[in-house]
């Protein structure tokens, strides 16, 4: 599978004015564009509503995207990032001074402004895979069929994948494997 990456002129425009944004924001991803269906979760009305332009997301949401969708949001001090649908993903406020999206299927790109304060709120993509975290300043992760893909285009990646499932082997040991029977 091919991974490209296009970085809209908005976004570029978009996370320039992000880099100059107080940090006294409060720390949530806003929905700055979208394309296509893109719809969120309302665990209140138990339903899935369109995703508005500067809406905010103080607490984890689920969001969908319809194929041929594209959705680009921004979180304080110089991050943003564009899904492609069709994707699901889990999109929340930053905890412990890192923002977190939990792909479970579609592309994501994160977008990091290199020239952010130090001690910045980092930004991490969760997957079936692992967490994979920016080390540097553009990349783009795909979840397709369960497995992830991942595409640095400037930086480096701090990955962290699952460890993998503990198998019991003492049903094993009961069984009475070489053994035959003489006559």
């Amino acid at each position: 599978m091919r991974i490209s990456i296009k970085i809209p002129l908005s976004l570029l425009s978009l996370i320039g004015f992000l880099a100059e944004a107080s940090e006294n924001l409060p720390q949530i991803p806003t929905a700055e564009e979208m394309e296509g269906q893109v719809l969120w979760f309302n665990q209140a009305q138990g339903q899935y509503l369109p995703v508005s332009p500067g809406q905010g997301f103080s607490q984890s949401t689920e969001i969908f995207l319809s194929a041929d969708a594209q959705f680009i949001f921004s979180c304080p001090q110089g991050i943003a990032g564009r899904v492609s649908g069709p994707a699901k993903l889990i999109l929340g406020p930053a905890n412990n001074n890192r923002y977190e999206a939990h792909l479970k299927s579609g592309t994501i790109a994160i977008l990091l402004d290199p020239e952010r304060p130090r001690g910045s709120p980092q930004f991490a993509v969760r997957t079936k895979d692992g967490v994979a975290l920016a080390k540097g300043t553009f990349y783009a992760i795909t979840e397709y069929k369960g497995q992830s893909f991942v595409k640095v285009k400037t930086g480096s990646i701090k990955s962290k994948p699952k460890p993998p499932i503990k198998r019991n082997f003492a049903a094993y040991k009961k069984m009475d494997i070489g053994k035959s029977s003489k006559k």
